[in-house]
């Protein structure tokens, strides 16, 4: 399966169910070498005694031979879930970091990363005006920097100089036509990325958002419900 049409089969899950969900299927050594969209209709997302998260899947006879049995369980590990590590294995590269707008709009704040150290992390703040790369990115834009470190778009060329960062490949996070962040990776070598792999990780980028939103309203559903609640009890106890 070409990475398109991995990316065009999880946005149609994504559209017709809400969810997306792909196994990881790695080599001997741990390499990503395929992954394969499971059906969100057969997928159940749950927590075991110990607050674990895991997957279990109802197989039928349409998945593909990797997954095998009547129901199986996977790991997070398995599954494309976390986003920052399992995109850049697959895209081949050194490291990825998810950054969200803060309330203001004007700073990128980290959300999720792998591959980077705590020093690169602390580089500094991530102020959309002081970055021409960032600020295309959440116009909608999927940009690729072939040499972050001479391109002058980028904001901290000397932290990716010294973290060992050449090419660098980022896509909007976009939830109803307007970005909430940003997903990006990172190559150790100056490379060029496919169009299927700008596709791929336009793909990602789409289905990250959307559960990053929708996790957002969980949070916000959960909040607003404990406070009623409790109001509720504090008139009732008086």
């Amino acid at each position: 399966m070409s990475s398109f049409v991995f990316r065009e089969t999880l946005m149609t899950h994504l559209l017709l169910w809400g969810n997306a969900y792909a196994q990881i299927i790695r080599n001997g050594k741990g390499e990503v070498i395929a992954l394969y969209p499971l059906m969100p209709d057969r997928m159940t997302v749950d927590r075991d005694r110990d607050g674990k998260l895991y997957y279990e899947y109802t197989v039928s006879t349409d998945d593909a031979p990797t997954v095998k049995g009547t129901v199986v369980r996977l790991k997070p590990s398995d599954v494309l879930h976390k986003i920052t590590e399992q995109t850049a294995k697959a895209m081949n590269c050194k490291a990825s970091t998810i950054r969200l707008l803060d309330r203001s709009g004007k700073l990128l704040l980290a959300s999720a990363a792998w591959g980077l150290s705590a020093g690169y992390m602390r580089k500094g703040p991530v102020e959309v005006a002081k970055s021409g790369l960032d600020g295309e990115v959440l116009a909608g834009k999927i940009i690729h920097l072939r040499d972050a470190c001479s391109d002058g778009r980028f904001q901290y060329p000397e932290s990716a100089r010294a973290e060992g960062l050449v090419s660098v490949l980022s896509a909007p996070l976009m939830v109803n036509g307007k970005a909430i962040g940003i997903l990006r990776v990172y190559s150790s070598v100056e490379r060029d990325f496919t169009p299927d792999e700008c596709d791929f990780m336009g793909g990602v980028a789409n289905i990250a958002a959307i559960a990053i939103e929708n996790a957002r309203m969980h949070e916000a559903t959960k909040l607003n419900y404990e406070l009623l609640t409790s109001y509720n009890y504090q008139v009732f106890e008086d």
